[in-house]
């Protein structure tokens, strides 16, 4: 879940269902790296967000993921693009 401030930038990231490992699952202190995060260049592993040794599928889905509901809530509810 990703809960978006009026501004477009992140408030919080949470995860709500995890079917793989625990160990796969990054931190809750790095989702909190999110917070205050716009949809632009820097939003991805290895720039603006720091990768994870041993769970680099989940970091770079979850950032995916991040990055499109960024960009659905900029073309529906900002209505930008």
């Amino acid at each position: 879940m990703v809960v978006i401030n009026p501004d477009s930038s992140i408030r919080q990231v949470e995860i709500l269902a995890f079917y793989e490992p625990e160990e796969y699952l990054p931190s809750k202190r790095w989702f909190q790296r999110f917070a205050g995060k716009i949809l632009d260049n820097e939003l991805w592993p290895r720039r603006g967000i720091s990768a994870v040794t041993g769970a680099t599928l989940s970091v770079n889905g979850i950032t995916q993921e991040i990055r499109k509901v960024l960009a659905v809530f900029k073309i529906m509810v900002i209505k930008e693009g």
